[in-house]
């Protein structure tokens, strides 16, 4: 079982690259703004200078990075979900305390 970084990797798996993504992997190699970027998404150290990171540490760093934007895409939706569910409760407790009789009408 090989090491990256802290976690051990379990399986390897083969990955289908197109011209255009072995392009892009070899421009983010080369750009230190593009892998400071990549850190800051995914927090794997990939910006060190001036070696330039392995290509399988990058890839590791783009899908950290793109299992976090998901998590955060999952995580907005709930919150939208439970606004939504909110503001519509919201509405029908505003409408059952308009229908309600005021607590000082008892006094009088």
């Amino acid at each position: 079982m090989a090491t990256r970084f802290h976690l051990s990797v379990d399986r390897r798996v083969p990955l289908p690259l197109t011209a255009d993504d072995l392009a892009r992997l070899d421009q983010l190699k080369l750009s230190l703004e593009s892998r400071r970027a990549l850190r800051a998404l995914s927090d794997e150290p990939v910006d060190g200078e001036p070696a330039s990171p392995s290509e399988a540490a990058l890839l590791h760093a783009l899908v950290e990075a793109g299992w976090r934007a998901l998590e955060h895409g999952v995580e907005e939706a709930g919150y939208a979900q439970v606004a939504a569910e909110d503001g519509a409760s919201a509405a029908e407790r505003r409408g059952e305390a308009r229908r309600r009789q005021p607590s000082w009408v008892a006094e009088q």
